[in-house]
């Protein structure tokens, strides 16, 4: 929980240190140095303009990332003329089940993020006629819906200006300038399958219909083959954004609060390039298709 507390307000230094303390105790200063544990495993605030990678386009391993002659225009493009104003930067956790629910929102035309949620999901099959630990803070994936839909109409800009219905209102063309992005298909058409098959007996939000896929936007604004950009970590390398062992520089892989600021500083990287996000997956209540390409 120290780790959540502090990736929810990364500016605490309250939570640092509690974190850090937490860790020592946990491991012992010994692996805490070992690991080099800090300051990777402190979340920070993002914004754009960040040096994510050098002039020369070269990935960590050296590797000049292949540019054609649209990407050159597109670098000349000023972000603000973006197709949204808000980007939800999504990474759930979970195989069968999602098992935890972060959110990073970015305000596109100031260039920052401006609120982060997260929650951990109670599975309702995984543990069947298990006990659940009383004290333990993951909600039933409906109570976690309904928490996301209070922090973005009461925490963050999204809301503003829609006659909305919650994340049911959230459709294309009620609210056009807002949208989900994640590091592939999997995380929207899981919450659509999660809410669909009889699991929950609740309807997909339209916020989960449509959405970037920003292995995608990032392949095509490079005028790489989409093969190239399996995952989050083939980003973060271009960027040189990992370590000599591949690992993230910041945060750890497959924690859900640590792989959304990752991919969030790849979207960062992206609109300070000059890249146009635009949905590039829509899902038809289940009826998954590919959306349009101009």
């Amino acid at each position: 929980m120290a780790i959540r507390r502090q990736w929810l307000d990364p500016d605490n230094e309250g939570h640092k240190e509690s974190l850090r303390q937490a860790a020592l105790k946990k491991f012992g200063p010994k692996q805490v140095k070992t690991q080099t544990l800090f300051p990777r495993c402190f979340a920070t605030t993002l914004t754009g303009k960040q040096r994510t990678c050098d002039n020369s386009g070269k990935d960590g391993n050296e590797h000049a990332i292949q540019k054609d002659t649209e990407t050159e225009t597109n670098r000349n493009r000023n972000t603000n003329t973006n197709t949204f104003d808000y980007l939800l930067v999504m990474d759930l956790e979970g195989k069968d089940e999602i098992i935890e629910f972060p959110f990073l929102v970015i305000d596109v035309s100031a260039s920052r993020e401006c609120g982060r949620f997260q929650e951990y999901v109670r599975p309702k099959e995984l543990f069947r006629g298990k006990p659940i630990e009383p004290l333990s803070p993951a909600l039933p994936f409906p109570t976690a819906l309904k928490k996301l839909d209070s922090f973005l109409r009461n925490d963050t800009p999204v809301y503003i200006g829609f006659n909305d219905d919650g994340l049911s209102g959230l459709s294309e063309k009620k609210s056009p300038r807002i949208a989900v992005l994640t590091c592939g298909d999997w995380d929207c058409r899981h919450i659509h399958a999660a809410v669909t098959c009889q699991l929950w007996n609740i309807n997909t939000p339209e916020l989960f219909t449509r959405w970037i896929n920003i292995k995608r936007t990032f392949a095509e604004f490079y005028g790489l083959n989409p093969g190239r950009i399996r995952g989050m970590r083939s980003m973060l390398s271009r960027l040189q954004l990992l370590n000599n062992r591949g690992e993230p520089v910041h945060g750890f892989h497959h924690i859900g609060m640590y792989d959304v600021e990752n991919i969030a500083r790849c979207a960062f990287h992206l609109l300070d390039a000059g890249a146009q996000f635009e949905i590039n997956v829509v899902t038809a209540r289940g009826k998954k298709k590919e959306a349009k390409r101009k």
